[in-house]
């Protein structure tokens, strides 16, 4: 069963992708692997407090929303979702609208949108970020692809992260432009890729 792992809404249920989409690549972030990413950001420091705090994050390629959700729970106020796949976006869509009523209900107001449509293309869209996280299905081998177009776009905070989970098989950078990589994290076939944008380029 999916569900929050840590934060506020620890063990809050979310919905699922049909597994059906599967063979797609569309397959949530494992809860381990989640756990484990936000070990890391808990003790990350943005401007002297908890990175998460108040933090507006983006969850790219976001499936059922996992990474973004998992933010929100842990103290992030605004998260934009993108996503391509239409059979996955009532999935997202529902799961958005369980964090925020579930939020809301604890007190804390949050916004929380969700954007249809291929991650790279509307990255301009993006409001600016503390927090990217990126999570493609493995065959889309998109990394580098992204790494430039943040290049490009500087959409990421000085200071803040880009949090990019792949294939094992898949080659990326240690540094692209001002996005430098600080840690990197190993989960069965999975390879977590931890980057801070630096104040230069």
């Amino acid at each position: 069963m999916l569900s929050i792992s840590s934060g506020l809404l620890r063990g809050l249920s979310l919905t699922s992708p049909p597994e059906k989409l599967a063979h797609e690549g569309v397959r949530p972030t494992g809860q381990k692997t989640r756990q484990a990413v936000f070990n890391v950001l808990r003790h990350f420091q943005f401007c002297g407090e908890p990175i998460l705090a108040g933090a507006v994050v983006a969850d790219l390629f976001a499936g059922a929303g996992t990474l973004g959700l998992e933010a929100v729970s842990n103290g992030a106020k605004s998260c934009v979702f993108l996503e391509a796949h239409r059979a996955v976006l009532p999935v997202l869509q529902r799961n958005v609208a369980i964090v925020a009523e579930k939020m809301l209900k604890q007190g804390h107001e949050v916004q929380l949108s969700v954007l249809p449509g291929d991650a790279l293309s509307n990255y301009s869209r993006l409001p600016s970020i503390r927090i990217l996280f990126a999570d493609a299905p493995y065959k889309a081998a998109v990394a580098l692809q992204l790494l430039e177009t943040e290049a490009k776009s500087s959409k990421i905070d000085q200071n803040g992260l880009l949090i990019l989970e792949v294939s094992i098989a898949e080659k990326v950078p240690g540094q692209v432009g001002a996005l430098v990589r600080f840690d990197e994290k190993i989960y069965g076939d999975t390879a977590v890729h931890f980057f801070v944008k630096k104040g230069f380029a």
